[in-house]
Order: C-alpha cells, then structure tokens, then sequence
C-alpha cells in the first residue's frame, strides 16, 4: 500500500467510511475505490479529487501529481 493509500484509508477510518459508501459518495464503482486502496491502480487527477472531497484530504496539485504518476 502506498503512503496516499494509507492517508486514504486513515481518512476513512476516522470519518467510519468503507469502500461501498466511499463509492457512492464519490459516484466512483467499489471495485474502484478497491484497486484504488490496495495500490493495483492509481486514482486519476478527478478521481482523487473527489476522493478528497469526499474525505477532507488535500487535493493540492503536487500531492495529485504524484498520484496520478
């Protein structure tokens, strides 16, 4: 897992969200958000956008290019 996996998961964990309500608040598949947190995919810009969003965590650009690399 990757360290912005983990902020992911530690967002999640603080608000109670789990991956089928982290996919419906952000419109994103379960299936999604699941590759997304194991570290098998990279969230796109818009994706962890609105993960962010979602979630609190900061979506300022060097952390999403670092994402999305």
């Amino acid at each position: 897992m990757t360290a912005q996996c983990t902020a992911i998961t530690n967002a999640m964990n603080s608000k109670g969200y789990d991956s089928a309500r982290l996919a419906k608040q952000t419109g994103l598949s379960t299936d999604r958000i699941d590759a997304i947190l194991s570290g098998s995919s990279k969230p796109s810009q818009q994706e962890f956008k609105s993960i962010g969003s979602v979630l609190g965590i900061s979506s300022d650009a060097s952390h999403v290019a670092q994402m999305a690399a």
